[in-house]
């Protein structure tokens, strides 16, 4: 996992999960022709989604 893209104010809380890897294979080639890394799609979806939840 990249953090250098990760804002430095944010602390960082490593994680586990299981996707299926079908799934895996959409956000890994998503994030290469974005030229971006997984873990900001990933950072992103949450943020836009769950920005009414209380952290």
């Amino acid at each position: 996992m990249e953090t250098d893209t990760i804002p430095k104010s944010r602390e960082v809380v490593k994680t586990t999960f299981s996707i299926p890897v079908e799934l895996h294979r959409r956000l890994k080639y998503h994030a290469l022709i974005h030229d971006t890394a997984m873990i900001d799609l990933v950072c992103e979806w949450i943020e836009d989604n769950t920005g009414d939840l209380p952290a």
